[in-house]
């Protein structure tokens, strides 16, 4: 849900800004990996749920790295 719910905020907040003036900065690169590592994130789960134990292992660890990337891609929308 979570996944969704952020690619369709941003996919919003994209038509509303005119794509004219997107600016390539630290906010847009790190917000789109952040959407990349959240899909990776929703694929990790799946198999740690599935039982897959090498997910199992590490899916903590990857999840605090994660979830860390995403809140500063959030956080620098503040300061742009």
């Amino acid at each position: 849900i979570g996944l969704s719910a952020d690619i369709t905020g941003t996919f919003i907040l994209c038509n509303i800004m005119n794509p004219a003036n997107w600016k390539l900065n630290a906010h847009v690169a790190s917000g789109f990996v952040s959407l990349l590592i959240m899909a990776e994130h929703f694929r990790w789960a799946v198999n740690a749920f599935r039982g897959k134990r090498k997910y199992e292992r590490r899916f903590n660890r990857f999840s605090i790295r994660a979830w860390l990337l995403w809140l500063a891609a959030f956080a620098s929308g503040f300061f742009i």
